[in-house]
Formats: C-alpha cells, sequence, structure tokens
C-alpha cells in the first residue's frame, strides 16, 4: 500500500532543504500581483509623459 503523503512530503522538505523556504500558492499569487502591479505602474508612468508630449505637439501653436 502507497503512503499518499510521501511525495508532498518530499517535495516541501526538498524545498526547504534548497530554499530554507517553502512558497505557498497564495504567496506565489500575491507575488505576481504585485509584480504585475508595478510593471503596470512603470509602463504608465514612461507612456503617460511621452503620450502628453506628442498631443502637445499637435496642438496648433
Amino acid at each position: 500500500m502507497w503512503d499518499t503523503d510521501a511525495p508532498a512530503q518530499r517535495e516541501t522538505e526538498l524545498a526547504r532543504t534548497n530554499g530554507n523556504v517553502v512558497w505557498t500558492f497564495g504567496d506565489i499569487q500575491l507575488f505576481h500581483f504585485m509584480a504585475g502591479f508595478a510593471a503596470g505602474v512603470l509602463i504608465a508612468g514612461i507612456v503617460a509623459p511621452i503620450g502628453r508630449v506628442a498631443v502637445l505637439a499637435e496642438k496648433p501653436a
């Protein structure tokens, strides 16, 4: 009879020994959200001034 918990237990032990940190699914989701949010803010911060300059340049003086 197989122990169903053995593979999962081995994986967590492996993760613990490798990085001393076991990431749960929730932590990874949060990290991805924060990274995506930061990237979005960064891109918006770069694109918005360029767009503003382009709009001002199009206006007849």
